[in-house]
């Protein structure tokens, strides 16, 4: 594709204009003046503030073409197709579910780990160490009878 802006000032005027904003109005949104985009100022370098500001405005501008002047200016989303996106969510629930079993087998290691200092405690009393906090018994039990990551939360 042929550069139809050499300089990257005149990018910037084009992203404007196709995107609706004017010119001025742009300039100053990216925190320049219209002034620094005309006559001799337009071969000037641009600061990264302006480009960082630019892509904070105009998120699906093409940075590569922005800077260089090669490829599209602005990035077209590819669209998915329903059994794609399907697929992505039955691996994403698949995982899901295998985090929840692992998750509820160390809960019920902890549990019984915890059971087991609960039932030492006198001894452990004597050593001064003290016994684990209720709060997370009732966590874990929680978690041990939950079916879902989203029940716990």
């Amino acid at each position: 594709m042929q550069n139809k802006f050499p300089a990257i000032k005149g990018r910037i005027l084009y992203i404007a204009e196709i995107k609706w904003f004017g010119k001025k109005n742009f300039c100053e949104k990216i925190g320049m003046s219209y002034g620094s985009f005309t006559g001799q100022a337009k071969n000037t370098p641009l600061n990264s503030n302006a480009i960082a500001n630019i892509l904070c405005i105009v998120p699906d501008v093409n940075l590569h073409w922005l800077l260089t002047g090669i490829g599209d200016a602005v990035i077209v989303e590819q669209e998915l197709d329903s059994s794609s996106i399907r697929g992505e969510n039955t691996a994403k629930d698949s995982m899901i579910a295998e985090l929840m079993t692992i998750i509820r087998t160390q809960a019920e290691t902890l549990l019984q780990q915890q059971n087991f200092i609960n039932d030492h405690f006198m001894e452990l009393h004597q050593k001064k160490i003290p016994p684990p906090a209720l709060a997370r018994n009732i966590l874990i039990k929680s978690i041990l009878k939950s079916s879902s990551v989203f029940d716990i939360l």
